[in-house]
């Protein structure tokens, strides 16, 4: 009996754990005697339910589960019907674009204005002697196209620039015959040469053909010709020349020995120096002409320190300088010289064709006689505003370099020629010629003002001053350039640094 009443209360405990976990309150008591069948019954039903509730709670949960999944189809749906809006809306925008612009092309076309892609050349020295200049100039001329581009997409223009680059390799002969390849394909505007001998060179077929060259470097005074189709975006070698000579004379020097290579450049720049030398009050000797395909100059380099020996001992060496007008040659130059002790006791001074010159300071003997004879050099100075920052720091970022003062004409070449173009709407070389100087002198590019005289030539401007300087290092004496001051040609003087 009290087994049974165990079993009969541990039977109700269970069932009203179960029916409870139901939802059901059952009304039994743990002092009713229900019989074995009503318990069997009881068992069967809670299990049953037990079943039914776990089911119920399985469906709830994949219930749960579709409406998560439905209401992330809905955000969806949703946004993507907010997109669409947007995208409708960019699609109309874009409709009214394309109207405008078919309006603005058939205006175009009515009046015969620029559109499309207006090409230009260049004829640039990528090898032989000048190849350095020539690669800055590329670079600049790029960075330039580049700008142009972004300013004539903003100004609505119909049209976009292309410029091809042609290697002439310093020659006036392949020169000559890239431009005939550039006028083959229709082209009328020419940025480069670089040098007087190519420029002289293609001068007549430019004339004959109406094709307009500007060239950011070419100095010779007999190409200064007015109404031709030759620009030059430099000061020619007159204001070099006067350059030279102020510097020279104001460094304390009263008697000068020249020595130059034998061309139209040479036989100019020395003559310009000479005049104003001579003007200011000092005494000039033109005293070697040497042959431009000279390899060999110690007999030249004799001849020089035979004159500045009578001359040292005359007036001291240090009113005696040394004048080398020459280029790449002048480091072999400077090998025959450096052999000639009296040429070491004088100061000797260049000019652009020297100035920052590679095989200069690349070569240790040749850089050492640079450095102890305080071989002076000037080249053209643009302007240090804010254009010229701006594309010194991208040109250089580019090249790993500093850039020569050329590099930055042959950027504001490009400026000036689509400027010019914008103002004739048109691509006519007559009419490009005509205004280029009213265009060019209302506008301040990297290379500062540039204003041109009748000939087409840019008026003076200033020269910075550059030295031979060294520093030392683990591995000994590196030679390299150090801007040490400037001529001013508003007032033909000299700033040292």
């Amino acid at each position: 009996m009290a087994f049974r009443n165990v079993r009969v209360m541990a039977v109700a405990i269970v069932l009203s754990i179960a029916l409870i976990g139901g939802g059901f309150i059952l009304g039994y008591s743990l002092y009713q005697r229900p019989g074995d069948e009503q318990i069997s019954s009881l068992l069967s039903q809670n299990a049953e339910l037990q079943s039914q509730n776990t089911q119920l709670k399985r469906q709830v949960s994949e219930l749960e589960g579709h409406v998560s999944v439905l209401q992330g189809l809905l955000q969806e749906a949703e946004a993507s019907i907010t997109k669409l809006g947007s995208q409708l809306e960019e699609v109309d925008i874009l409709k009214d674009q394309i109207s405008a612009l078919q309006a603005y092309i058939k205006l175009l076309e009515a009046r015969g204005g620029l559109n499309g892609t207006i090409t230009i050349g260049s004829l640039l020295p990528l090898t032989g002697s000048l190849a350095a200049l020539g690669q800055n100039s590329k670079v600049a001329i790029d960075l330039a196209v580049e700008d142009v581009n972004e300013f004539l997409t903003e100004i609505g223009a119909a049209w976009s620039l292309n410029v091809i680059h042609e290697n002439t390799g310093t020659s006036p002969y392949l020169c000559l015959t890239k431009l005939q390849s550039l006028a083959a394909k229709g082209i009328k505007f020419v940025i480069g040469p670089m040098s007087d001998e190519e420029v002289r060179n293609i001068k007549m077929y430019c004339d004959a053909n109406k094709i307009l060259a500007i060239s950011p470097s070419s100095t010779a005074p007999d190409l200064a010709i007015p109404d031709d189709y030759i620009f030059r975006f430099c000061p020619i070698d007159i204001f070099q020349g006067r350059a030279i000579a102020k510097v020279m004379y104001d460094d304390g020097i009263k008697y000068v020995f020249a020595v130059w290579t034998g061309n139209t450049w040479g036989d100019a720049l020395v003559e310009a120096t000479r005049m104003r030398f001579e003007d200011l009050g000092g005494t000039f000797v033109k005293t070697v002409r040497y042959a431009p395909e000279a390899v060999e100059f110690s007999a030249e380099a004799k001849v020089l320190a035979n004159k500045i020996t009578s001359a040292v001992e005359m007036y001291g060496a240090d009113k005696v300088g040394a004048l080398l007008l020459g280029s790449e040659e002048a480091a072999t130059f400077f090998k025959a010289t450096s052999e000639q002790e009296v040429l070491w006791t004088v100061k000797w001074y260049g000019s652009e064709g020297t100035a920052l010159s590679e095989a200069i300071i690349n070569n240790d003997a040749v850089a050492e006689f640079s450095y102890n004879t305080r071989f002076i050099n000037p080249i053209f100075a643009p302007k240090s505003e804010y254009e010229y920052d701006r594309v010194l720091g991208r040109v250089e970022a580019l090249l790993g370099s500093v850039p020569d003062a050329y590099a930055f004409v042959a950027y504001d070449v490009v400026w000036g020629l689509v400027h010019s173009l914008l103002s004739v709407d048109k691509y006519d070389s007559e009419d490009i010629r005509t205004i280029l100087p009213d265009v060019t002198g209302s506008i301040s590019g990297a290379s500062g003002s540039i204003l041109l005289n009748e000939a087409g030539d840019r008026i003076a401007a200033d020269y910075d001053l550059w030295i031979v300087i060294y520093y030392t290092t683990s591995e000994g004496k590196k030679y390299d350039w150090k801007h040490v001051g400037t001529y001013i040609a508003t007032d033909d003087s000299v700033t040292w640094l």
